[in-house]
């Protein structure tokens, strides 16, 4: 099962859009907001929604760095839960208008465990 939870930034790093999976992806994990939608991102910075100054800094880094070489930037990682062994991607896209951000499980559902003590 291919799971992707796009954003879309413009040049100051202001949200511009986001994909349904997103909203329901936020829904799950937002503790701000308990019933979030589109709105709830759109025409904010980016960085409000991100936790800790070294993760900000990280993604302030990336995003440069897509900017000024207009490569995409892959980032294989671990998501675990106290019950799930979780393989994702981070992915900074360049686009003309910005740049497209995803957390994408794609092929990685099948390597799912239950993790046992």
């Amino acid at each position: 099962m291919n799971k992707t939870f796009n954003y879309s930034i413009n040049a100051n790093d202001i949200i511009q859009s986001v994909s349904d999976s997103f909203v329901s992806f936020a829904n799950e994990n937002l503790e701000s907001d308990p019933n979030p939608s589109e709105n709830t991102f759109l025409g904010k910075s980016v960085y409000e929604f991100i936790t800790g100054n070294e993760v900000k800094h990280l993604y302030q880094l990336l995003i440069e760095q897509v900017r000024t070489t207009s490569k995409n930037v892959v980032i294989p990682y671990r998501c675990d839960s106290f019950t799930v062994k979780r393989f994702r991607e981070l992915k900074f896209i360049s686009t003309l208008l910005g740049i497209t951000h995803g957390i994408c499980q794609e092929c990685y559902d099948k390597a799912n465990r239950v993790l046992t003590s």
